[in-house]
């Protein structure tokens, strides 16, 4: 069995959200994928020239560290439901440079991935 869901919705307040769901049976073992990444646009701002180019990303981008403002890894197991969670968060910025324009966007990625054994979910919870 296998079955994915795939969503994607762009708002008028210039976020697009996309996020897939995937589930796979196999010999008694189902595997549930999530991901989901949200993109909003925070900033755009215009420039007429090379020279403002080069002087807003001196200002704005190399002057200040840019740093990821959260990175999470986690693992963990439930031996009642025989169930493994492995999952992953960022959330950060990043820009796009186009010919007189820079537009900056934060970002929000997220995966989960669970296995389940269905066999042994069933010993330990037989109704």
């Amino acid at each position: 069995m296998r079955e994915i869901i795939f969503k994607d919705v762009t708002s008028r307040n210039r976020r697009k959200e996309i996020s897939v769901y995937e589930a796979v049976e196999n010999d008694g073992v189902v595997a549930i994928s999530e991901r989901y990444s949200r993109y909003t646009l925070r900033r755009r701002v215009l420039v007429d020239n090379q020279d403002d180019l080069q002087s807003w990303i001196q200002t704005n981008i190399i002057s200040q560290k840019p740093k990821l403002r959260r990175l999470d890894i986690m693992k963990s197991h439930n031996t009642r439901l025989a169930e493994d969670l492995y999952s992953y968060i960022a959330v950060g910025n990043f820009y796009v440079l186009t010919k007189n324009e820079v537009l900056s966007f934060i970002f929000t990625e997220s995966f989960k991935i669970r296995f389940i054994d269905l066999c042994k979910a069933r010993e330990c919870n037989p109704y």
